[in-house]
């Protein structure tokens, strides 16, 4: 009786550690992937990450996190399962133990932005997270359940498919973005009126990428991030020029720091709207002035920032 009551026991034990260890994998994948910009722009950071890779890597990782935290929570195949969460925390706190030496005191993203996490608080969480899965393997409770299978395959589905779904990677769905307006009787040229002899953007010359940006918009400095490391990794130094209406104000909104490289232009508010249109960020591909391509913060491809900005 007392070992009947010894094992229930232990089982409650394993069970309760099998279920926050799969919740806090779940959580950890929401926490990423809303918002998925900041924890792109994170991975897209690191030096010899591209956009395309550095959005492909956001939703693998996040589906990875989902996939684990569904295996441990429904008990499928679960001494595999933690075998390989047990490689991917040791893999993960190795990279952590880089930038604790490195910047100990930035957020690693582990939960996101909304989340901040130091590399040590990270480290800690994985070694707890560790001696969880290890007693789950070593006192491992197999789910017996005919259907095991089929749903190892449903979940294996469905934490693939919803970060793709919620978020595809953009240069899977650039043309989503990307509104071509060869045709459009559209001269930005008459802009240039509102040039002076300090800024010299010569927005009428040559291939230019134009950035209609408000500083009250979220979605504006997350493209003016953007193109920023894109310009610093490609050693950029001419051509993107971000544009604001007179009347924003710079105070109540989001600065320049990350873009100081870039020229800027400030418009009066009725002619910024008339291009711009009533959604921001937009972002054109001009020639000699005229309009190319409009994209927004997701249809801007960096091999695409590269290609336009270089052709002769």
């Amino acid at each position: 009786m007392e070992n009947s009551n010894s094992n229930k026991h232990l089982h409650l034990y394993i069970s309760a550690a099998r279920i926050i260890v799969g919740l806090f994998f779940i959580f950890s994948a929401y926490t990423k992937l809303f918002p998925i910009d900041e924890f792109e722009q994170y991975i897209f950071g690191h030096k010899y990450i591209g956009v395309e890779t550095a959005s492909l890597l956001a939703v693998g990782i996040i589906s990875a996190e989902l996939i684990l935290g569904l295996f441990f929570l429904f008990n499928i195949k679960i001494r595999s399962t933690s075998y390989t969460t047990l490689g991917v925390l040791i893999i993960f706190s190795g990279y952590l133990t880089y930038l604790l030496i490195k910047e100990p005191e930035s957020n690693c993203y582990c939960l996101g932005a909304d989340y901040e996490l130091s590399p040590l608080h990270s480290i800690l969480k994985n070694l707890l997270l560790s001696a969880l899965v290890i007693f789950i393997a070593l006192k491992k409770t197999q789910n017996r359940l005919k259907f095991q299978n089929r749903l190892f395959i449903l979940l294996l589905i469905i934490g693939i498919a919803t970060p793709i779904l919620l978020s595809p990677p953009d240069f899977i769905v650039k043309n989503r973005y990307s509104i071509h307006l060869e045709d459009k009787n559209i001269n930005i040229s008459e802009l240039a009126v509102y040039d002076s002899l300090e800024t010299k953007t010569k927005i009428n010359e040559g291939n230019k990428i134009l950035c209609f940006f408000s500083h009250k918009c979220t979605y504006c400095e997350k493209t003016a991030k953007k193109l920023s490391m894109i310009a610093e990794k490609e050693n950029i130094k001419e051509g993107i020029v971000l544009i604001f209406y007179e009347t924003d104000n710079v105070k109540e909104g989001w600065t320049l720091s990350d873009s100081l490289q870039f020229k800027q232009l400030t418009i009066p508010k009725e002619q910024f709207f008339k291009y711009s249109g009533k959604r921001l960020p937009a972002v054109f591909y001009t020639q000699n002035g005229k309009l190319f391509q409009k994209v927004d913060y997701r249809g801007i491809q960096q091999y695409e920032v590269i290609d336009f900005l270089f052709k002769k």
